[in-house]
């Protein structure tokens, strides 16, 4: 049976007292808000502020204030207008001991852009239900869909990126990226993630063959924490004959190469080494893109990893998720991988708000052990694996809270559930919460943060 404990609680740490309440900003495309751009909002606000978009299609938007914009109910549609060479949407240049996020956000695909960028962000970065659909149209074959650079603590939860069902990657000898982590600390939790088919040959000299897939996650001097999710590398696109204007070339083309789903890429000077935690259970994957098809041939080229890890000095850890290579002949995993079965992960209620039910599960599988919960928004000092510094956020601590959740079942689950109270200065507020388990063997195990940013 698996130990659970039911708490109904006015956790002193997220009283009014202790909260300084923010002004909160309404967004209205229809006009029954303070404003009707978001843009406009943000320019408005200060740090520490929230602004509650309703549903409805929106400008894109620059945030480097630390402020939360979350949806006020659902989600809200942004839909890109931005000329080549821009983003739709970005964060950039937060400040230490800010905090910046975006919550419940639906990108409408018809730009040519990168769709989503967090840059040199000293501070806190929380993106939580997030959505990039190509399967209207993203047109810009070789851009990333989001990319993060140069940050220091960004928290992803609920990230979909879907790869439209036109090819992608029009690149021939390397691989595109649907997400790009440069020189950053960043956490991802209940992710999909689909990586982009290439694009097929044409019947042109040195142009019949197919281009490479684009990989799920690209990673370079960086640490990726990437727990309960599912990521898909992209199919190579296939080569084409060419029978007339390739007298200088093979005229059947060789299909692309499917593209890793997670992968450590080359790190340019200055930068060196990155480190990957990949934290889950059987229900979750990392998969290699399949080859394309060459022409004049049944067989698939060359099919992506499910993880590489393969640049000098890369590591990566997997705790029981699934890892699998594309066809034909793409590898579970390359370079240096250490399994290690028993770390615990968690799982936390979607889309929080004021007095709902929070409910936390952890799950440590093969180590049976004391559970323990950590809940902070800030003031903290746990370590993350791969983190040495603050862990959870860099702003002076509201709270945090420690509690046993009893010994876990003999699968090693153990369970928790409380309220959250009833209290407007809750709006915007960031919930963290992160598993330990005090395993039987003498082991301590830490796993992934989740975090959710409470709405009304």
């Amino acid at each position: 049976m698996r130990a659970r404990i039911c708490l109904l609680i006015l956790l002193c740490a997220l009283s009014a007292t202790q909260l300084c309440e923010a002004k909160v900003w309404i967004v209205d495309a229809g006009g029954g808000g303070d404003f009707t751009q978001i843009q406009a909002a943000i320019f408005a606000g200060a740090d520490g502020d929230v602004i509650l978009v309703q549903p409805g299609t929106y400008a894109p938007f620059t945030l480097s204030k630390g402020i939360i914009v979350r949806a006020a109910a659902g989600s809200f549609t942004v839909r890109s207008v931005a000329p080549s060479g821009t983003s739709p949407v970005t964060i950039s240049g937060v400040g230490a001991g800010k905090r910046a996020g975006i919550s419940g956000m639906t990108f409408a695909a018809n730009s040519k852009t990168i769709f989503l960028a967090v840059l040199q962000c000293a501070g806190e970065v929380i993106l939580e239900r997030v959505t990039i659909d190509c399967l209207g149209g993203c047109t810009d074959d070789n851009a990333e869909r989001a990319k993060i650079a140069d940050c220091a603590n960004v928290s992803i939860d609920g990230l979909v990126i879907l790869p439209g069902a036109a090819p992608g990657c029009s690149q021939l000898y390397y691989s595109c990226k649907t997400v790009y982590v440069l020189n950053s600390t960043v956490r991802v939790t209940a992710a999909e993630i689909h990586g982009a088919t290439g694009d097929n040959g044409v019947n042109e000299e040195f142009s019949n063959d197919g281009r490479q897939g684009s990989a799920g996650i690209a990673v370079v001097h960086s640490t990726l924490i990437l727990a309960r999710s599912r990521i898909q590398g992209g199919d190579g696109g296939d080569g084409v004959y060419c029978p007339y204007n390739c007298m200088y070339s093979n005229p059947y083309g060789n299909g692309g190469a499917g593209a890793p789903a997670v992968t450590t890429d080359v790190p340019l000077p200055p930068y060196g080494p990155s480190i990957i935690y990949v934290l889950g259970d059987e229900n979750d994957c990392l998969a290699g893109g399949d080859g394309g098809l060459s022409a004049g041939s049944s067989q698939p080229w060359a099919g992506g990893a499910g993880l590489s890890a393969a640049e000098a000095g890369d590591l990566a850890l997997v705790s029981r998720v699934a890892l699998s290579g594309g066809t034909t002949g793409g590898a579970p995993f390359l370079g240096s991988v250490i399994f290690a079965p028993s770390l615990p992960f968690i799982s936390m209620t979607e889309d929080l708000r004021s007095a709902a039910l929070v409910e936390i599960e952890a799950d440590s599988a093969l180590e049976p052990g004391l559970a323990l919960l950590v809940l902070s928004d800030a003031g903290g000092s746990i370590a993350l694996p791969g983190f040495s510094g603050p862990p959870l956020s860099a702003l002076p601590g509201a709270f945090f809270i420690f509690f046993s959740l009893g010994h876990t079942d003999a699968a090693g689950k153990a369970g928790a559930a409380f309220y959250l109270p009833n209290d407007p200065a809750l709006l915007g507020f960031p919930l963290h919460a992160q598993p330990a388990v005090i395993a039987d063997s003498g082991l301590w195990l830490m796993g992934n943060a989740a975090v959710r940013v409470i709405g009304p």
